[in-house]
């Protein structure tokens, strides 16, 4: 019996001899500003603390330099980095001298920065209620370090502060397929764009963008957010009960902005001045949006327009997946769905008062015949191996090459094609997917350009799966863009070609509004472009999660955002898009979009008259407050408060309205952003 006693214990003792303790840093000299608004510091490595390893992941850096903004009462700033290398890999944007939001000597400061000297730590206070917001002072038991900064590792850990009923309350940190308010119990997040085909989506697998930001509630209900400027792959542990908080990044710099809120709605328009306001929808993007893979040819599309008509369903977009693309060639129409019949289809559609929205892909075949190709070509614009030769990827075209949009050539490349496309026929719109950027191969298409080196194969993987590289299904992350290497850019890919995309679109359509909606998005995404959630499945647990990736990415500065309505594979039932179809009148972008070609039909009409008299009215009246709303006080359209509607003097709740689909507070306890007294 003794023995049985002892046994877990001898466990435990041996798994904590285990944990690989980083080498701390002390302050070798300080000094605070004149006005006491700054505080520069230079760290040296205490490589002779016993039993610390000074090669966590790769050598840690000797020195450092770390630069405190305490300048706004409604922010602060803390960067770390790497004074022997002026030129390391920063976020375009985010430079040193990026201006915090509410820089006013009439606004008193309500937090405090303090730090210790040896080992250095920091920590940031709200002074009139005392809680902490930020701390690095950790148990390094947990195999947690409060800094650690080698070439292609960095870790920052904090304390997580309980929520009144004691669990951390904690949201954001996505892209990734969980609750609103995320778990936080030994729960790990990987943020690395990713098209996860193949492989199936857990809660802590990467998705399709980087959102390096979480919000925090605290037991006084007051919010703060923290915000890593940081492009490079991540991984954000979280300890036994969520007490501690571990970033780590295989790159970049430490440029933390700690936003003090106190209130969720300030909170993200904290965020929102730093990462870019959020651009407007044009009017007609608030409504219904019917779409489908496998509308391969005229007549389907002709008898979808007829349908709408015949019941007098309030729709005003169609959109068209890769089915109308020749061989699904960009900028092309198959025989099916001819130039000509685009061109009388978009003319009937606008008589309506109707749109027509279709997909673009980012790899160009390669053609010799084709102008994509050989324009791009002839610019040189085309994403290149370490070793001179073009990337060569896969995708819906077959073998292709990736335009590198960081290419002052791309843009003008890109808009010239663009505005070509549309005298052929006059989109609305464009929907660009697969960007994130999404290959066939791992890597290079051939053998012979095989991933190799340290960037491919970095000293620690970030991904959580042990099965999976970061350059699995995307492009090998030695090749050298333009602006850095693939391996510091590629969560930026979506948003740089989405902003090429709203650039090619203001010349279209000079005066108005663009509309782009991205798959793959980061920080500063929604200044120009829209999201929808991505491939989910006819089921209730999609249709709940969307809800939850509906809310965070009000946080993320992407409020015009929502699933594929009544889901992308399976087959739905008339019980489910019934649902879907009420709860999808409270999405900013509402769109119906199915695998066709492998699935049953879920129109509106597909199902009874209860589905059909369910979508007849949907609530259009919140159409003003979405479309008004966001880019004037940098707050978003929804949030769980509650969105309010012009038409009445009275705001209702999220949840609320949920309930009336059948769904219990206890089912969206995970979605609330608030936390029970």
């Amino acid at each position: 019996p003794f023995t049985r006693l002892l046994m877990p214990l001898l466990a435990c003792a041996v798994a904590a001899a285990q944990v690989q303790v980083a080498c701390t840093y002390d302050v070798a000299s300080s000094a605070w500003s004149a006005g006491g608004t700054a505080w520069s510091a230079t760290l040296t490595l205490n490589a002779s603390a016993s039993g610390c390893a000074a090669s966590l992941h790769g050598a840690s850096l000797a020195a450092l330099r770390v630069d405190v903004d305490a300048s706004s009462p409604r922010a602060v700033r803390v960067r770390v980095t790497d004074p022997a290398n002026a030129g390391r890999w920063e976020v375009p944007g985010f430079g040193a001298t990026t201006k915090l939001v509410g820089n006013s000597d009439q606004e008193a400061r309500d937090y405090s920065f303090q730090y210790t000297q040896s080992p250095f730590t920091f920590s940031v206070t709200r002074v009139s209620t005392g809680e902490v917001l930020f701390d690095t002072a950790v148990d390094s038991l947990d195999g947690f370090n409060p800094l650690v900064f080698a070439d292609q590792y960095i870790e920052v850990s904090t304390v997580i502060t309980p929520a009144q009923d004691g669990k951390p309350a904690v949201f954001g940190l996505g892209e990734s397929d969980t609750s609103f308010r995320i778990p936080t119990d030994n729960a790990h997040y990987a943020l690395w764009t990713s098209d996860p085909w193949g492989i199936g989506v857990a809660p802590d697998y990467n998705l399709y963008g980087d959102f390096p930001f979480y919000v925090q509630m605290l037991p006084s209900g007051s919010a703060h957010g923290v915000f890593w400027a940081n492009s490079n792959a991540k991984h954000y542990a979280f300890s036994a009960g969520g007490k501690q908080l571990s970033a780590r990044a295989i790159g970049g710099v430490l440029d933390l902005f700690i936003f003090m809120g106190p209130s969720g709605d300030e909170v993200v328009q904290q965020f929102n001045a730093v990462a870019g306001t959020p651009e407007l929808p044009p009017y007609w993007a608030l409504g219904y949006h019917q779409s489908g893979l496998g509308q391969s040819n005229e007549a389907m599309l002709d008898d979808i327009l007829a349908k709408i008509q015949q019941y007098n369903l309030p729709c005003d977009v169609i959109w068209s997946d890769i089915d109308y693309l020749d061989q699904n060639m960009d900028f092309t129409f198959n025989p099916d769905f001819s130039q000509s019949y685009a061109q009388s289809f978009v003319q009937q559609l606008h008589d309506l008062q109707m749109q027509w929205v279709p997909i673009l892909d980012h790899c160009i075949p390669i053609v010799p015949t084709y102008e994509p190709f050989t324009l791009g070509e002839a610019k040189d614009i085309f994403l290149h191996s370490s070793n001179g030769d073009p990337v060569l990827a896969d995708l819906w075209a077959g073998k292709c090459y990736i335009p590198d949009f960081t290419h002052p050539n791309a843009a003008p490349y890109w808009s010239a094609l663009i505005n070509d496309f549309y005298q052929k026929a006059p989109f609305s719109g464009i929907w660009i997917d697969m960007d994130e950027p999404s290959n066939v191969c791992n890597g290079d298409c051939r053998d012979s350009h095989a991933p190799t080196g340290k960037y491919n194969y970095p000293p620690y993987n970030p991904l959580i799966r042990d099965d999976w590289y970061l350059f699995n299904h995307t492009v090998p992350l030695d090749a050298p863009s333009y602006l850095s290497i693939e391996y510091n850019i590629h969560n930026l890919y979506g948003k740089y070609e989405s902003e090429a995309t709203y650039a090619a679109l203001l010349d279209v359509f000079p005066g108005k509004r663009p509309f782009v909606l991205t798959r793959s998005s980061s920080v500063g995404t929604g200044t120009h472009a829209f999201h929808w959630l991505g491939d989910n499945d006819s089921s209730f647990s999609s249709l709940k999660a969307s809800i939850a990736g509906t809310l965070a990415f009000q946080l993320f500065g992407v409020p015009f955002v929502g699933p594929d309505v009544c889901g992308f594979t399976a087959d739905a039932n008339a019980e489910l898009c019934t649902r879907w179809f009420e709860v999808g009148a409270f999405y900013p972008f509402s769109r119906n979009h199915n695998s066709d070609a492998q699935n049953s039909p879920q129109y509106p009409w597909s199902f009874d008259n209860t589905t059909l008299s369910v979508f007849q009215v949907p609530n259009y009246s919140l159409s003003e407050h979405f479309g008004n709303r966001a880019p004037h006080d940098g707050t978003s359209p929804v949030s769980a408060e509650g969105v309010r509607d012009p038409l009445s003097a009275a705001a209702v709740p999220v949840h609320a309205c949920l309930q009336l689909f059948g769904y219990g507070l206890d089912d969206l306890a995970s979605t609330v952003f608030s936390v029970p007294a």
